[in-house]
C-alpha cells in the first residue's frame, strides 16, 4: 500500500512484486509513460493494464505503448449508472467496449433512433437485454426513458460494433452554430510533443460569440504561436482554441482526476507566476 501516487516509487512496485494487472486512472499512465528513457523500468510482468474513471486519450496509450509495450484497454462506467458498464474486451485502441457486452448499449440520436457506424449521438444503456438478474436494479433508476438508461456521455460506433466515448453532451461548445466537443480539441493538443496537458472550454459560455479557450500545461519552449498554428492545422477553423491559458498543472482530486467545477471559465482558474495567455 502506498498513501500516494509517486511515480517512481510505484514503477519500482511493480517491478519489485512482479505486478500482473494495473488498474487505475488514465493520469497515472500518463506518469509512469513520462519516466525517462534513461531510467530502466521493466513492466513485462503487466499482461492487463485497464484505465477507468475518465477519458484516455490517444496521446496518452500511444506514450504509454512505446515506453513499456503494453496496450491499455478501458473500462466504461458512471455513478449514475451502477452496476452497469462497458469493457473493451477485445483490446481495440481507444475503444471504451463493445455493445453487445454484459449490458448492451447503444447510441441514439436527439429522437431516440439508434444510430449507425460513425455517427455521434447519446450513449445509453438497454435495459431490456440485460440478463434478468441485473433488471431489478434499474426499475427505479431517475436517468431511465422507457427501456433505455441515458448516460448523458456522447459516443460512436464503429462497424465491428466497438464503443467509442467522444465527450459530455452538456459539455458541447457552440461555435456559430457549430457543435465542438472539448474531447477533440483536447486531443488535438495532448498530440503536441510540447503538450503535457490540456483541457477546453467555452469562452463567453451561451453568448452569441462563444468560443473554444483552452488550458494547457506546456513542456519548456512551446510558444504560442507555435500551438495555435499546429491546431490550425490539424482542425477546422471554428475548432481552433481562440484563447490558450499557460498554466503550471491543472487541479485534480487525490484519485487523480480533473476536477471539471474549476473550469467554469477563463477567469476562474487560477494564474501561477511566471505563466502567460496566448
Amino acid at each position: 500500500m502506498h498513501e500516494k501516487f509517486e511515480r517512481f516509487k510505484a514503477a519500482e512496485a511493480i517491478v519489485r512484486e512482479r505486478v500482473t494487472i494495473l488498474y487505475t486512472v488514465a493520469f497515472v499512465f500518463e506518469l509512469l509513460a513520462s519516466i525517462p528513457a534513461s531510467i530502466p523500468v521493466d513492466l513485462s510482468s503487466l499482461r492487463l493494464c485497464i484505465s477507468g474513471g475518465g477519458p484516455l486519450s490517444k496521446s496518452v496509450y500511444d506514450r504509454f505503448y512505446a515506453r513499456f509495450g503494453i496496450g491499455i484497454r478501458q473500462r466504461y462506467g458512471a455513478t449514475q449508472i451502477i452496476p452497469a458498464f462497458t469493457y473493451n474486451l477485445a483490446g481495440v485502441p481507444g475503444a471504451v467496449g463493445q455493445l453487445s457486452g454484459p449490458f448492451p448499449a447503444a447510441v441514439l440520436d436527439e429522437r431516440g433512433r439508434e444510430l449507425g457506424p460513425e455517427e455521434m449521438g447519446e450513449v445509453v444503456f438497454d435495459v431490456s437485454k440485460f440478463a434478468p438478474r441485473w433488471k431489478k436494479w434499474f426499475k427505479e433508476n431517475p436517468h431511465r426513458r422507457g427501456k433505455y438508461i441515458y448516460t448523458g456521455d456522447l459516443g460512436q460506433i464503429d462497424a465491428a460494433g466497438n464503443l467509442y466515448i467522444v465527450g459530455r453532451k452538456s459539455a458541447l461548445i457552440k461555435v456559430g452554430g457549430n457543435r465542438v466537443e472539448p474531447a477533440e480539441v483536447e486531443n488535438t493538443l495532448r498530440a503536441h510533443p510540447k503538450v503535457v496537458e490540456a483541457l477546453a472550454f467555452p469562452l463567453r459560455a451561451g453568448e452569441a460569440d462563444e468560443a473554444v479557450g483552452a488550458i494547457v500545461v506546456r513542456a519548456p519552449g512551446l510558444t504560442p504561436a507555435e500551438l495555435l498554428g499546429w491546431c490550425a492545422e490539424r482542425l477546422d477553423g471554428y475548432k481552433c482554441p481562440r484563447k490558450i491559458l499557460f498554466r503550471q498543472s491543472l487541479p485534480r482530486n487525490p484519485h487523480g482526476k480533473v476536477v471539471p467545477a474549476v473550469f467554469r471559465s477563463a477567469d476562474s482558474f487560477p494564474r501561477v507566476g511566471g505563466e502567460g495567455d496566448a
